[in-house]
């Protein structure tokens, strides 16, 4: 009996000193927890600031970024959109130039190149005598000194004007080196074994050439230049002996026969394919039906035995001087 009490006492503070040590180490397991979770806490509201601070610095670093390249680019814009303006300006008001300043010279060199390849075609279907007390005479070499001085005008019209506003004025330049070379150069008798250079008796000296442009060109009152008319160039005619101005290429057409003076014929086919060249771009003049001409059959009318021999040589020669005056490429 004493025994069964003692145990029951023993089992009793046993397991109340169990409870006990239980319940301590419960509420210490429950202490740390709490200490855990409020540092982790604390330590998360830390990061939460830290991040919000960060975010928020951030944030205004992209405001101020994205003010500074709105600005950048507004000040850009500004710039490309005030040279883009001063060019169209520029281009607007430098095309007004060259177009009053070329277009009715332009017109009129049109016009001058289609009335040569018309008396031209003349000489070959009618063979006028080309005497200059003639008409006809007269009006061949008003005809070229036309074209002589229209492409003098326009080139310097251009030079002033600014012709790189409108590439298709390249086509005005290249026509009248084409000019030029059909009078004066080599490139037209190519090996022909009459060729002459000692005398201007079947070319013109290029550097010449802007001499008999001044000769058809008339100066204003008001300074101002334009070609002269028939009647003023018939007058001046009379008297070019005395001046010398046209004496090489008056002589020239004086002494003129497809037969007789084969090289003056090339270098007068050689033009008439120039103007065609140049003719052929104008839409107005095609829709005249411009003077067609044979070139083969003018070619052959010279009955020269070098040009019959060499025939397919001297087309292509006066095929390129169309196709080159007719050319706007750079």
């Amino acid at each position: 009996m004493v025994e069964a009490d003692f145990v029951t006492i023993v089992a009793s503070v046993l397991t109340s000193g169990g409870a006990v040590f239980l319940g301590a180490k419960w509420f210490a397991g429950r202490f740390v927890d709490d200490l855990l979770k409020r540092g982790l806490a604390e330590h998360q509201a830390k990061l939460d600031a830290a991040l919000n601070a960060s975010k928020a610095a951030i944030e205004a670093e992209g405001a101020q970024a994205q003010l500074r390249l709105q600005s950048t680019l507004h000040l850009a814009n500004e710039s490309l959109l005030g040279e883009a303006a001063a060019e169209r300006a520029y281009r607007f008001d430098a095309r007004k130039r060259l177009y009053s300043a070329v277009g009715p010279l332009r017109f009129q060199l049109i016009q001058a190149a289609e009335q040569f390849r018309a008396r031209l075609d003349s000489i070959y279907k009618y063979g006028y005598s080309t005497a200059p007390d003639s008409y006809f005479g007269a009006s061949v070499l008003f005809r070229i000194g036309r074209i002589l001085a229209l492409t003098e005008l326009i080139e310097r019209q251009i030079a002033y004007a600014d012709f790189s506003v409108d590439p298709s004025m390249l086509q005005l330049l290249r026509f009248r080196e084409q000019v030029l070379r059909a009078l004066s150069s080599g490139d037209v008798p190519g090996k022909h074994p009459m060729v002459d250079w000692t005398q201007q008796k079947e070319h013109v000296v290029r550097d010449n050439i802007p001499t008999l442009s001044a000769y058809m060109t008339i100066i204003e009152a008001d300074k101002s230049l334009r070609v002269a008319r028939y009647d003023e160039f018939s007058a001046l005619l009379k008297g070019y002996k005395k001046s010398g101005y046209m004496q090489p290429l008056v002589d020239q057409v004086a002494r003129f026969d497809p037969t007789l003076t084969p090289i003056v014929w090339l270098r007068l086919i050689a033009l008439a394919e120039a103007c065609g060249g140049l003719i052929e771009k104008e839409a107005l003049v095609r829709s005249r039906d411009p003077t067609q001409i044979d070139v083969r059959a003018l070619l052959l009318k010279s009955q020269d035995a070098d040009i019959r021999g060499n025939i397919e040589a001297y087309v292509a020669m006066a095929q390129g001087f169309r196709r080159e005056a007719g050319s706007t490429a750079s």
